[in-house]
């Protein structure tokens, strides 16, 4: 399936590997119960938004902060043993896909509609937290989950989310859109001081770096020449990425943090099917709780 293109988490040259955003062991599934809606990471979803993007952003930044430039290096990342290769890499990227999958699971298991709006306006604000946080990796993930086939689909509950929430979702998936090479992201990114911590959306990375590896104009260079214009390229990604590594957010882990090191979720048919079950095709807005 794709994501709608705004929000894409695999550019270009990243789709022919869309397996390397797929997490290699299975998790548990989620309780679809009432009483499931209580549990502790929807409350301080919903209580504390702030705290929430906090303590993404901490894990985020405990992988991101270990990655070395060997990973990076001859599509790592994707190989057969990308685990040995690249093994924050993988790490980030099971992260990623971790996050959307959790973050349409939490949405769907609201049964009624004003539950679903609630938990909705929740992550969004702390998808905003997350922009202020200049942690942009995480912060895509949040809307890829949000806009994940099952959940762009429930137009009853997407209609209901209020104004200034629809709006603010549209700005950052703008922010975080395609278009334009992804323009406004990188602009935004060249924007973060040099003192200020900052993860990068590691895919834009990725796609640069593979780009630059694969250029057909790189290989008309004459053996054993150094291509001096891609060798600068590369250096550029790695520059930036190294830079932040070396700047921690100012924030201390909390009791939060145990609950978001391994994130519940409900694979991709569990998520289809309960999407039928809060709007079912061809139902009318009479028809839903």
């Amino acid at each position: 399936k794709q994501l709608p293109e705004a929000v894409d988490p695999l550019t270009d040259k990243l789709k022919t590997s869309r397996n390397i955003f797929t997490r290699s062991k299975p998790v548990e599934k989620m309780d679809n119960s009432p009483k499931s809606t209580k549990n502790t990471l929807v409350v301080e979803i919903q209580s504390r938004p702030e705290v929430f993007a906090q303590q993404l952003t901490l894990i985020e930044y405990g992988i991101y902060s270990q990655m070395k430039n060997e990973e990076f290096f001859k599509q790592a990342w994707a190989k057969d043993n990308a685990e040995e290769k690249a093994p924050h890499i993988r790490a980030a990227i099971s992260r990623f896909n971790d996050l959307t999958k959790f973050i349409s699971t939490i949405v769907l298991e609201q049964q009624r509609i004003k539950h679903r709006v609630k938990v909705m306006i929740s992550l969004i604000k702390i998808a905003k937290h997350l922009r202020e946080l200049n942690n942009y990796h995480t912060l895509m993930a949040f809307l890829a989950g949000l806009n994940e086939i099952p959940l762009h689909r429930l137009k009853f509950t997407k209609a209901e989310l209020p104004p200034k929430y629809q709006k603010r979702l549209a700005e950052l998936q703008a922010l975080m859109a395609a278009e334009g090479n992804y323009e406004h992201y990188r602009l935004a990114l060249a924007s973060v001081p040099d003192t200020q911590p900052c993860i990068p959306y590691l895919g834009v990375c990725l796609r640069d770096l593979t780009y630059y590896e694969e250029d057909v104009n790189f290989g008309t260079q004459e053996k054993g020449m150094i291509n001096f214009k891609q060798s600068k390229n590369v250096y550029s990604v790695l520059h930036y990425i190294s830079l932040h590594q070396k700047i921690p957010y100012p924030y201390e882990p909390n009791s939060l943090r145990a609950s978001l090191l391994e994130l519940p979720y409900l694979d991709e048919d569990e998520l289809h099917n309960i999407s039928l079950m809060r709007e079912p095709r061809g139902a009318k807005r009479a028809d839903i709780l």
